[in-house]
């Protein structure tokens, strides 16, 4: 199973939605409240089982969360923040979608090296 916290869970940097959702519509991935997700702090997962990976993906949630308890391994992937995107809205939507894709090779490497 799967599951997504983040150090500082809100809803969706506002300049950041359109492209966050557009990016992760085009695989047909839904990142809002009426496909049953939502922002969880990492708090949430405390009273839950070990997990047996904790992979930190942004430098920032890195420095704030160091170690995860109840993790049996972490590991830290740095991606840049495609919140922080300027240009055109299809230039931010690029950005994303570099994130996005940059993102899933990574997952794909992971998998080959640990399947």
């Amino acid at each position: 199973m799967a599951c997504s916290a983040g150090t500082h869970p809100g809803d969706i940097n506002p300049l950041a939605e359109w492209p966050a959702r557009a990016s992760m519509a085009e695989p047909s991935i839904a990142i809002d409240a009426r496909a049953g997700h939502s922002a969880k702090a990492t708090e949430a997962f405390a009273a839950q089982p070990p997990m047996d990976l904790v992979v930190t993906a942004c430098d920032e949630a890195a420095k704030q969360c160091p170690v995860l308890p109840g993790a049996r391994r972490q590991k830290y992937w740095t991606f840049p923040d495609p919140s922080q995107a300027t240009g055109t809205d299809e230039e931010c939507l690029a950005v994303f979608r570099q994130v996005r894709d940059a993102i899933a090779a990574r997952i794909d490497a992971f998998l080959m090296r640990t399947g």
